[in-house]
Order: structure tokens, then sequence, then C-alpha cells
């Protein structure tokens, strides 16, 4: 039976007052990897719940073990992701602890930590390098930079098998071309109802790119007025313009609040 890990753990700068919370999930057969930032510092939030179990469906398994540490708000949570996808998707989790601060008892959970800690630090740096600023840790683009790296690992990272952790997981590759995180882009926004208007005369308006959904291979997009949207379609801009600072520090959407409220 696979065994689906996930472990919450602590990022920040060396200058940052407090560490921020996240969160990782890893998959022993198919390397899957995802990570995220939490609203708070601890597991209770509705937002991990929600995640935990969208990515435990995603493993694509009917039956799994679910395995994390023994802290009770984690212990809770698992039980809640436990009957929510029993209930929703048919899927049979079994439940499995390691003892309280013992990663090595868990090391695929510390080892998507570390993975995760380092993709983030890698692309944080080469944000700020674009910016010519350095972006704060609690700034809400860097909670998007955090979920984009684990898209990243999963869509690039072949194994020893010349597979990826995507084409492990689905059966194909991922054929969507990326840009670089926090870049300048052209998007289409979604028509909304029946606006026929905006449906026969389609137009692309500025935006931020923010990452990518596994599941349905679209786009995320940070807009001008800071929220964060999902498009189809989207166009990389020359070179010279791809890079607007006012863009990314006026982004005020997070993943469990995209409207930025």
């Amino acid at each position: 039976m696979p065994t689906l890990s996930f472990d919450p753990f602590f990022l920040g700068q060396e200058h940052d007052d407090k560490l921020m919370t996240a969160m990782s999930f890893y998959g022993d057969d198919t390397m899957r990897l995802a990570v995220t930032m939490l609203p708070s510092k601890s597991t209770e939030h509705p937002y991990a719940t929600r995640w935990l179990a969208a990515n435990v469906e995603l493993s694509g398994h009917k039956e799994a073990i679910l395995k994390s540490d023994g802290e009770p708000a984690v212990l809770k949570m698992k039980k809640q992701v436990m009957e929510k996808i029993a209930k929703e998707n048919g899927i049979i989790l079994v439940l499995e602890e390691k003892p309280i601060r013992d990663a090595k008892s868990n090391p695929d959970a510390e080892s998507a930590n570390n993975i995760a800690a380092g993709l983030l630090r890698c692309h944080k740096a080469q944000l700020d390098e674009k910016l010519q600023h350095m972006v704060a840790s609690d700034h809400p683009i860097v909670s998007w930079l955090t979920m984009y790296c684990g898209v990243l690992y999963n869509t690039t990272h072949g194994g020893s098998d010349g597979l990826t952790p995507f084409e492990r997981a689905r059966g194909r590759r991922m054929g969507r071309p990326l840009c670089m995180f926090g870049e300048r882009v052209l998007y289409m926004p979604v028509p909304m109802g029946n606006d026929k208007k905006a449906k026969m005369e389609p137009s692309y308006v500025p935006g931020i790119f923010l990452g990518l959904v596994e599941r349905t291979g679209e786009v995320i997009i940070g807009t001008a007025d800071g929220c964060a949207v999902r498009c189809r379609s989207y166009r990389r801009v020359p070179k010279e313009e791809q890079w607007k600072k006012y863009l990314v520090l006026g982004l005020k959407a997070l993943p469990w609040a995209p409207s930025g409220d």
C-alpha cells in the first residue's frame, strides 16, 4: 500500500522577525511533492484540511497510508481528511503516526521539507534579483511561490526511470509551457456568465504569473488590482517589459483568500 506523508514545518529568511508555517506532502510511489504556506501556526484552519484532502485525491489511490507526526492538531486534521475523502471520493486511508519530534522515523516527510525549502530559497532569490528588491517572507507573493515550487518539481524533476512525478501520477507529460514566477504576462480573463461580448471579443490584460493548477492545467494570474484568478490563455511580453515591481508588491491575494480579502 502506498504511503502518503505530510508534515508542517517552518520557513523564513535570516532577517525575519518570525518564521512562516508551511506544510509538505509527498507520495512514496510517484515521488510527487506538494507544499503550501498555512494561514496560521495551527493546522486547524479549514484551508489546511482542504489542501491535504485535495492532494490525497490527486495521488490517484483508492487505498493508502497517511503518515504524519502525532501532534494533537495534526491528528485532528488527519481524521477530518479521512472522513471527508471517504465520503466524497470513496478513498480509504490507514492512519499512521511517527513519534513526535523524531524526523528519522518519517524520512519521506523530512526529505520533502528539505526539497521544498531549497527550491523556495532558489526561486525567491531569483525573484528578488529580477525585481531588484528583497521581498519580505510574509508577503502574499511568497505563499504562491511556495506552492509553485511543488509544481515545478513535479513537472521537471526526472527520476531514474526517466519520468517526472507528474508523469507517474497522471500518465502523461505536462504539455503547457511555463514562464518565470512573478513575470509580467498578458492573460485572457475567463468570460463571466453569458457575456456574449466578452466571448466574441477576447482581450488580453496585464498580470503576473503565479503558477499552475496541476489538476486542470489552468494558469494562476495575479491581477492588477491584487487578486488571483485562473485562466487558460496567456502570452509572454518582450523581455524589457517582463518585470514590474509594483505588480508583484501590489498582490493582496493568498491561496486561501484569492480575492485578497
